[in-house]
């Protein structure tokens, strides 16, 4: 909700704060902390930072495919093309 209404900085501090309970919680490597690295890739592109928001949906993709092969690939795949896109 913080990220649709524009507070990034609010949305990354409970981004990060979430991460952190997910990791303790389910380990490194996990599909939720896949979906993280997603979120933290919405919320770069949406600071307009398409080279963050790159690194983000590439680690969110790496992490899928390595947990759940390649179902749920196609949210980080779009985060990337629009990180690539923005960035020409």
């Amino acid at each position: 909700a913080y990220i649709e209404a524009g507070r990034l900085a609010e949305a990354e501090r409970l981004s990060v704060f979430l991460l952190d309970i997910r990791k303790a919680m389910y380990g490194k490597e996990h599909p939720m902390i896949a979906e993280m690295y997603g979120n933290f890739a919405f919320i770069s592109l949406k600071k307009d930072d398409a080279k963050t928001a790159e690194e983000y949906a590439r680690q969110s993709i790496a992490l899928w495919k390595k947990t759940s092969g390649y179902h749920h690939l196609g949210n980080a795949l779009t985060k990337l093309g629009n990180a690539l896109t923005m960035q020409q």
